[in-house]
């Protein structure tokens, strides 16, 4: 990322369509950094997110 701040964010969605629960086990991602280890936050939406996903704040549905 050219002249950025190195910040990154990746969104996707999650449907369900069995009819038993779904339990997500593990999540993984590669990070280049020099020096120090960046900090990685999960936020969660019930709801579906397509474009613009909003402000990351429980009130606008997002937990972290």
């Amino acid at each position: 990322m050219a002249g950025g701040n190195g910040n990154n964010m990746v969104f996707f969605n999650l449907q369900n369509t069995n009819a038993v629960a779904y339990t997500l086990k593990s999540l993984s991602t590669n990070t280049f950094s020099s020096g120090t280890v960046p900090t990685v936050n999960l936020y969660v939406k019930t709801s579906p997110i397509a474009g613009n996903p909003g402000l990351f704040n429980a009130g606008n549905g997002w937990v972290l």
